[in-house]
């Protein structure tokens, strides 16, 4: 179900996002002076019993700041072969997005889908995305540089939000509504605790019978002012149960996240993404923060100091549900 998938990447990964400025870094790790990254190439691969498979790659392309083109890559008899790919085109404040598939050595358009976001000053503004006749816009409401709420509209008619609420400018709580019969019902919640500054805990909560109930917990780590831990934990017979996922962060001497990995204590298996850099600066990080299901959310972290690393976006999410919405799950 759509929204169960939303609000669990809201629950997971909210804190790893950050608003972005025009003025600033978009890759992974922020601002890294006097040299600027992006990412260049992004490569994934899943163990399995100790056995390692590279499950797909990523190669983006840029006119000077702006991403223009991702394309996806699988291996086949142990060759990197092209599979699909996204355009990006840019109109004053539209992004124009356009998916291709390679059919016999030639790229095939997606014709049934397409995809425009409008771009002001750094921030999301409109998405809208049309599959065949069905049209799908999701408006983002801004008050001074706080993201307040998102509207959902489905063939013109608003029947989900979400609203934000904030402790001067730390992101507090999300709540998740749905029309009901003409009246707002929420349905959902997720709750922002902090530690000196930082995020520390991520709670998430149903309504039901007439009351909140917890449900999921993510605990995060850091070493000095960098995220290097989540823990997931699951509300079972009255006491909050490890769900047996954490994900660890690497970064390197630059403070650039350079790898993720999903640890699953069933078989020992993980998922492992990493992530190559070239020198410039681009308009990546704009993208993996509005993607379809991990919206432009303001930063719930409140950092001290300056930190390189912390605001990681949680690349995957952008990568496989927005523009290419087939990789590397």
């Amino acid at each position: 179900m759509k929204t169960n998938n939303l609000f669990r990447t809201v629950l997971c990964f909210l804190a790893l996002s950050c608003v972005l400025s025009c003025s600033k870094d978009d890759e992974p790790g922020g601002d890294v002076d006097p040299i600027t990254f992006r990412v260049k190439e992004i490569l994934s691969t899943y163990t399995d019993n100790s056995v390692v498979e590279e499950e797909g790659k990523l190669i983006l392309s840029y006119n000077n700041e702006l991403l223009i083109e991702i394309i996806e890559y699988e291996k086949e008899n142990g060759t990197w072969e092209e599979e699909y790919k996204s355009e990006l085109n840019y109109e004053g404040d539209w992004v124009n997005i356009r998916d291709f598939e390679k059919e016999g050595g030639i790229w095939v358009e997606d014709q049934d889908w397409n995809m425009r976001l409008k771009i002001v000053n750094g921030r999301i503004e409109i998405q809208e995305s049309t599959y065949d006749s069905d049209v799908h816009q999701t408006v983002f409401n801004y008050t001074g540089d706080k993201l307040i709420s998102i509207q959902e509209f489905y063939d013109g008619v608003n029947e989900y939000k979400l609203e934000f609420s904030y402790n001067d400018d730390d992101l507090q709580e999300v709540i998740e509504y749905y029309l009901q019969e003409g009246n707002w019902i929420a349905v959902m919640k997720v709750q922002y605790n902090y530690s000196e500054g930082q995020l520390t805990q991520v709670i998430s909560s149903y309504f039901n019978n007439e009351s909140w109930q917890v449900s999921e917990k993510y605990e995060y780590f850091y070493s000095v002012d960098k995220l290097v831990k989540i823990d997931e934990y699951y509300w079972i017979n009255n006491s909050w149960e490890n769900y047996g996922r954490s994900t660890n962060f690497e970064y390197n001497d630059e403070g650039l996240l350079v790898s993720e990995r999903e640890m699953y204590s069933e078989g020992g298996n993980s998922r492992l993404q990493k992530y190559l850099y070239e020198e410039g600066r681009g308009n990546l990080k704009l993208f993996m923060e509005i993607n379809y299901y991990n919206y432009n959310y303001p930063t719930p972290q409140k950092p001290v100091g300056k930190v390189k690393a912390l605001d990681t976006p949680y690349n995957k999410q952008f990568i496989n549900k927005f523009l290419l919405k087939r990789l590397l799950n």
